[in-house]
């Protein structure tokens, strides 16, 4: 669901987050995460700052640039078990 609220997915970060889409096979779920940098400050990224339960999480690049850079823009690929990211998240 692309109206899913993810503000607890990075609460420690300065990003937006908006679900792009998720794919199944068997008990396994990807879902693939936009995420944006909403300040002039570079972001690192590190997937132990997410919340919530995860298998494991990749993301696309390792940092966001400064909102309106091109680089402010990213993806990261989230893998639950036995149940999509509605439930994987806090």
């Amino acid at each position: 669901d692309r109206r899913l609220d993810l503000t607890t997915l990075l609460p420690t970060l300065p990003v937006k987050a908006t679900p792009l889409g998720a794919w199944r096979l068997d008990d396994f779920w990807v879902t693939a995460v936009k995420l944006q940098n909403q300040t002039a400050q570079r972001v690192t990224l590190d997937p132990r700052e997410l919340m919530g339960e995860f298998v494991t999480a990749a993301f696309q690049h390792p940092y966001l640039g400064s909102h309106g850079d091109a680089s402010d823009t990213t993806t990261l690929y989230l893998v639950t078990r036995g149940h999509g990211l509605t439930q994987a998240t806090v």
